[in-house]
């Protein structure tokens, strides 16, 4: 069974042409390439504790149909993901853009309130910058870098721990005013 990092590799590759132009081969076998990813350990248990919270929307630079077996093993209130948009051969003939290719942060438009975002790459920084409470997690050494004052998680509690203490800080100081 390969790991979401084989996972996304083998897709990738997969994906592209040496000339860099669409999938060499239809969305099935593409799909099936990757049909035994899992999640990482604990990180379905982590998004039913956050969504014990609040509604939860589960936001990825993923396309759907590939990304669905590792969608469904979470249950959350939203999916916002690409698309492939298959031609009538079953090839990918182009994607669908759920943000336009304007960043994560756009699902944070319309929400009332307080709002969390958790991400672990450099594409994840704005998103992680327009929520109240943020947290990189297991980020590269250069996405740590670029989110300089981004508190850093390496394990699921450790994020938690983090979105609590930067909520405790947030009203410890409001209630000074």
């Amino acid at each position: 069974m390969p790991t979401l990092e084989e996972g996304h590799e083998a897709a990738a590759a997969y994906l592209l042409r040496p000339e860099g132009r669409a999938c060499a081969g239809d969305v099935a076998t593409l799909c099936g390439a990757v049909a035994d990813m899992t999640p990482y350990d604990g990180a379905a248990a982590f998004v039913a504790a956050l969504r014990r919270h609040g509604p939860v929307t589960l936001v990825t630079d993923s396309f759907d149909p590939m990304n669905s077996v590792l969608i469904a093993a979470f249950e959350v209130d939203r999916v916002l993901c690409h698309r492939f948009v298959p031609d009538d051969r079953g090839y990918i003939g182009h994607c669908a853009y759920w943000n336009g290719l304007a960043g994560k942060q756009l699902c944070l438009a319309g929400i009332d309130g307080d709002t969390m975002a958790i991400g672990d790459a450099f594409n994840d920084l704005p998103l992680l910058r327009a929520a109240t409470y943020s947290v990189l997690f297991r980020p590269s050494s250069e996405t740590r870098r670029a989110g300089q004052n981004l508190p850093v998680a390496t394990t699921y509690a450790d994020a938690i721990d983090a979105f609590a203490n930067q909520r405790r800080a947030r009203y410890s100081r409001s209630a000074e005013f």
